[in-house]
């Protein structure tokens, strides 16, 4: 027996009796009878240990070494991608990861906040002419847009306020990507990386040409609290980039959980997504090893 059940069992035995068994509803029941006594100190800071759990469980985490982010380009790696998208490139570190393990690419970086995008060239310098860094983002329609950036943390810099604290509004520059790829000339994206704070729906409004006509291989896209606030939820992202023939799935350490969307994925815990083209069985294959 594992240390996990051993103390599932000992919890069991003390809220329930000695005959106390989780098979046949006996979890469900535990769960229950602990509920009863939610005023407890205890049962409080066990209901505590379990929220942190579930957040650990389900891959909360931003660290691009740990959360899969890293491990998502290392799998990329053999199919020699080259072009790349780093949407919301705040001041470059993915950029620069994303450099490093795809030695073939070209990283296309967008950060429109320009104190923010200063930082942002400054990091492309590191790798001469492996990153463009682009001085606007990418929405639904050329034009500008007012952000709200926060003095303390460049990364949280959004099209509504979501974080406690003083913030400016500052209006920048957007261009609509199928606009950036006819200019660019670029007719295929390996992969796009959206990273936005909420306006990963404009930024794949942006796309629609694009999207359509399959000329975008892998996207990875956040999702989280954010998606309270800008309406555009999971099961959104679903429809629309299901509906354009890609396959959805939650992004985790090793591995991407393609699945059918269902009421419980929506739990604003994020942090990544990833949509794959269902022509690119190749790439499915490497994301979930089989």
């Amino acid at each position: 027996m594992s240390a996990i059940a051993a103390l599932l069992a000992q919890l069991a035995r003390a809220t329930l009796g000695e005959g106390a068994q989780l098979g046949g509803g006996g979890l469900e029941l535990l769960v229950r009878r602990l509920g009863d006594r939610r005023d407890q100190p205890d049962v409080k800071l066990f209901a505590s240990f379990c929220r942190l759990f579930l957040r650990a469980y389900e891959n909360y985490d931003y660290d691009i070494d740990r959360n899969g982010e890293a491990w998502l380009l290392e799998q990329l790696r053999p199919l020699r991608p080259k072009v790349v998208f780093d949407v919301g490139a705040n001041v470059g570190d993915w950029s620069v990861h994303a450099a490093v393990a795809l030695p073939e690419a070209t990283i296309h970086a967008f950060e429109p906040v320009p104190d923010t995008y200063s930082a942002l060239a400054r990091s492309a310098t590191s790798l001469p002419g492996r990153i463009i860094a682009n001085a606007s983002g990418l929405s639904d329609r050329d034009g500008a847009i007012a952000l709200t950036v926060m003095a303390d943390d460049s990364t949280l810099s959004s099209i509504v306020k979501l974080h406690e604290g003083e913030g400016r509004q500052v209006d920048c520059a957007m261009r609509a990507g199928d606009a950036y790829m006819a200019e660019q000339g670029i007719d295929r994206i390996d992969l796009l990386k959206i990273d936005v704070e909420g306006a990963e729906h404009l930024v794949l409004a942006g796309f629609a040409r694009a999207l359509a006509e399959g000329r975008i291989d892998v996207i990875q896209f956040e999702y989280g609290q954010a998606n309270i606030v800008t309406r555009f939820l999971l099961r959104d992202f679903h429809e629309l980039l299901e509906s354009r023939g890609y396959a959805v799935g939650k992004l985790y350490p090793n591995r991407v959980d393609f699945r059918a969307y269902r009421f419980e994925h929506e739990d604003f815990i994020g942090p990544n997504f990833v949509a794959v083209r269902a022509a690119r069985e190749d790439v499915k294959k490497l994301l979930t090893g089989s």
